[in-house]
Order: structure tokens, then C-alpha cells, then sequence
């Protein structure tokens, strides 16, 4: 059995991080994504049919905070997350080693839950912070069969969805 395994670098697309970040987001404010455009329909029916500035804000509201998430995908804080990288995981932790050089290390106890979103693993560290790796990276079927029974089983919680 082997050890450790290790992925094929990758760099993410703008596009399967803004459907991981728009996910989450979701996720996270599913009630509020729902609910203010239900209260700006509300407003419209009953309470202020001739004042339309809140219904329209509210009803917008879910593609107002989608363009706030692309715009922090094209941002230029962002460029980190489309660096080359591989992951290298043992039965303890999981590595990052990025292309400029720098590795980071965390032990699999610090992953707190696991979600499977648009073709790739997030490994949940905390509602903002999670590390993603995608399905695609695995070298091969026995090393996604390997992450899943030695990384993925030792998460806490996983909630694989």
C-alpha cells in the first residue's frame, strides 16, 4: 500500500472558482438568496405597489452579489489561486507546493469538512478558507480511490454532496 500520493499540477480557471465561490456563497446565505427577493415581491403586492427602489434592489439582490463574486475572480488579489500547484497528500496531512516554490502543510485534522462542488474536492478548513483540488488532478483512478479511503475518511465531517 502505498504511502503518500501525489496529484498532476493544475491551476485553476477563473470559471471553476467563481462556481466554487457563487457555491459557497449559496450555501452559506441560501435563506438571505431567497428570502430578500421574496420580501421585495412582498413589498410590491402589499405595501408599496407605486415605490419600487427595494423590490428592485431585492430582487436583484442574487445577481448583485453573483457580479460581486466575478469581480473578486478577476481581481488581481486573486491571482494566487490560479497558480500552478500540486498537492501531495501522506495519511496525516496534505501538502500544497506551489510553482514559486512555497509549500504549505496542514494536518488532516485542521480540515473540518469535505464538499464535492463542480469536479473538485473542497477540503473545508473554515466557511472562508478551504483548499481545492480537482478531480481531474488525480494521476489516476487508484490514487482517487487512495485519497478518498485515507484523506477523505479522516475528515471529521464529511458532508459530500
Amino acid at each position: 500500500m502505498t504511502s503518500s500520493i501525489q496529484t498532476n499540477n493544475f491551476s485553476l480557471t477563473k470559471k471553476m472558482l467563481f462556481a466554487i465561490q457563487l457555491t459557497q456563497y449559496v450555501r452559506r446565505k441560501w435563506w438571505l438568496m431567497i428570502g430578500f427577493p421574496l420580501l421585495g415581491l412582498l413589498d410590491i403586492l402589499f405595501l408599496h405597489p407605486k415605490d419600487l427602489t427595494f423590490p428592485i434592489v431585492a430582487i436583484l439582490f442574487p445577481a448583485i452579489m453573483a457580479i460581486i463574486i466575478l469581480r473578486f475572480v478577476y481581481s488581481k488579489g486573486a491571482t494566487l489561486a490560479y497558480s500552478n500547484r500540486y498537492f501531495q497528500m501522506t495519511f496525516d496531512q496534505v501538502s500544497a507546493h506551489l510553482e514559486d516554490g512555497s509549500v504549505v502543510s496542514l494536518a488532516l485534522s485542521n480540515y473540518k469538512k469535505v464538499r464535492k462542488v463542480a469536479g473538485a474536492y473542497l477540503l473545508i478548513i473554515s466557511p472562508l478558507q478551504f483548499s481545492i483540488i480537482p478531480v481531474s488532478a488525480f494521476k489516476s483512478a487508484e490514487d482517487l480511490r487512495w485519497f478518498e479511503a485515507n484523506t477523505l475518511s479522516k475528515i471529521q465531517h464529511p458532508d459530500l454532496l
